[in-house]
């Protein structure tokens, strides 16, 4: 589950930054089988869950997952130009000595093409691309805007070792 303050810039999401030194936990809730923080555990969940798996966050460094937008047009068109190797991209999961436990999930959203401190950290420690995409947003009759999937300030992400 990764945590950010910034919806809008989730479908420029190309990597998950883990605090190395924390422990993460994997979780069924219902359905859902997702990773996070366990020490974040009690403030990112609501109701029953069961811990599967627990592991130090150095050690997810390096996974692959796929992101929600990963369909959008736009999304496979700048995963399929490649990140700073050439090669086509994949979502990664990066160290981050910053990522903490006090909000969120221990698991932070970077999306470089969007500004601040994410563009410098994800390309030069793990080859990210730095792109920004966008979707338009749309505008209901009353003036809100409407965000297809990323209503909420985290997304579930399925995680792979390989």
């Amino acid at each position: 589950m990764v945590w950010t303050t910034t919806p809008w810039t989730l479908t420029s999401n190309v990597a998950a930054a883990v605090g190395p030194g924390l422990r993460y936990v994997k979780v069924r809730q219902g359905e859902s089988i997702f990773w996070l923080g366990r020490g974040t555990v009690h403030q990112a969940l609501v109701g029953p869950f069961e811990i599967l798996d627990e592991r130090a966050g150095s050690e997810l460094v390096g996974w692959r997952y796929r992101g929600r937008f990963d369909e959008l047009p736009a999304v496979r068109a700048g995963f399929a130009a490649g990140g700073a190797a050439g090669a086509p991209y994949e979502h990664v999961v990066i160290a981050w000595d910053q990522v903490g436990e006090d909000e969120g999930t221990g698991i932070v959203h970077i999306a470089p093409g969007c500004g601040g401190g994410g563009t410098s950290r994800s390309e030069s420690r793990s080859g990210c691309p730095c792109w920004r995409r966008s979707t338009r947003v749309e505008r209901s009759s009353r003036g809100s805007a409407s965000w297809p999937a990323a209503t909420s300030a985290t997304a579930r992400t399925r995680w792979s070792s390989t």
